[in-house]
């Protein structure tokens, strides 16, 4: 019988007891490597002369074609280095969800082992990542069009400190409501992390096809409950949430994921996982 929403989140926060430590440590790791990239990305704009701001904000005071080419390559090379670390984070949480024994926090570079693994974790990213892409663009180019028209208004208006506040307000509504809806419209590519520690040796098509079935299955229940944690996203600005509701929130999609597989027949996916084992 498919557990309930309320069942779900209780069960995940037993499971993070007995991982509690292990989760915190992933979820430093992840903070240093954005803190790293971004730290990447400020020295190289003031190599580069367009940020001389005594700040930390990066905010580039003239273009510069160079500097652009520099954020896209680093960005590149962090996406592309930390693909393996994605899944393999998501392979811990899988491994601990089922309340057995706690695994270590190596755990998580597993999927650095070996180039077929490597290369399977690739595809899998990167096909989910494509089709999340065309409603990236879509959204941010409302959020674009809604800040120039902004714009307008503010430079044929009074600039009165209702019209700031006014305008603020509705740019702000407009960020969120679009994040809403991207999350809404790719939240089915959310379980293919732990849909490949479920089923480590099936083929890339083979997890994403699952993917895909799984959430169109429960989409309502994985939209639930996912909007359940969405008065939690402003507190992610601060570190002490970010150690508290990371874990939480891969903890409860894992036990989700791995009741959902318990309700929705599998088995196709299942015996080819088995021949390949075999053939092993």
């Amino acid at each position: 019988m498919m557990k309930t929403i309320r069942e779900i989140k209780g069960e995940a926060v037993e499971r993070l007891k007995s991982c509690w430590a292990e989760s915190v440590m992933i979820s430093l790791l992840e903070l240093g490597i954005y803190c790293l990239t971004y730290t990447v990305l400020l020295l190289t704009a003031r190599v580069m002369g367009v940020h001389t701001a005594n700040n930390v904000i990066l905010i580039p005071e003239k273009f510069s074609l160079p500097f652009v080419i520099s954020v896209i390559v680093i960005l590149a090379v962090q996406y592309i280095a930390t693909i393996p670390l994605y899944f393999g984070i998501r392979w811990f949480f899988w491994q601990n969800s089922t309340g057995k024994d706690v695994m270590p926090v190596s755990s998580v570079f597993a999927c650095y082992g070996s180039q077929e693994t490597r290369s399977k974790c690739f595809r899998i990213k990167l096909a989910t990542d494509v089709r999340k892409l065309g409603w990236a663009i879509l959204f941010g180019a409302l959020v674009c069009a809604e800040l120039f028209l902004a714009d307008i208004i503010w430079q044929y208006s009074a600039k009165g400190e209702d019209v700031r506040i006014g305008l603020l307000a509705g740019c702000i509504i407009m960020a969120v409501g679009a994040w809403v809806f991207y999350m809404i419209c790719t939240i089915k590519y959310i379980p293919a992390g732990y849909m490949m520690a479920a089923n480590p040796y099936a083929a890339a098509g083979e997890i994403i096809t699952l993917c895909k079935r799984t959430s169109k299955q429960r989409y309502v229940y994985i939209l639930k409950m996912y909007a359940g944690n969405i008065r939690h996203a402003p507190l992610i600005i601060f570190i002490f949430p970010i150690l508290v509701l990371r874990p939480y929130m891969l903890m409860t999609t894992a036990v989700s994921v791995r009741d959902s597989l318990g309700e929705i027949d599998g088995a196709d996916i299942n015996v080819s996982a088995e021949k390949d084992t075999d053939r092993k």
